[in-house]
């Protein structure tokens, strides 16, 4: 009799103790459960700034690209016009020196008349 009373007892202890443990392993399932669920919201919030920062950085590589196009257009539009400006310095040179040699052309006629 005594030793039923000592397994009941036992029994009542045992119990108790998984009771208590199976309520701490319902709030860590709950905290894990929300943990995780929380993990995955910041994962999908991470993601979509990822996704962000991929797009905008894809559209500053096209606006570089555009950019340097555009100064590729420009200094080449420089050389040419540096060119006919040489060019047309060399013609006006030219006119002058014909125009002088015309001026000078013009006295010897004048002088002789």
């Amino acid at each position: 009799v005594e030793e039923c009373r000592n397994l009941e007892r036992r029994l009542q202890e045992t119990e108790a103790t998984l009771a208590v443990v199976t309520e701490e392993r319902d709030r860590t399932q709950t905290r894990l459960v929300e943990e995780t669920t929380r993990a995955q919201a910041e994962a999908a919030a991470l993601r979509s700034s990822v996704a962000d920062l991929q797009a905008s950085l894809r559209c500053s590589n096209d606006e570089l690209g555009l950019v340097r196009s555009q100064k590729e257009t420009a200094e080449e539009d420089a050389r040419q016009t540096a060119i006919q400006l040489e060019e047309t310095a060399s013609r006006l040179a030219q006119s002058m020196k014909r125009s002088a040699e015309l001026s000078n052309h013009c006295a010897v006629l004048e002088a002789r008349c």
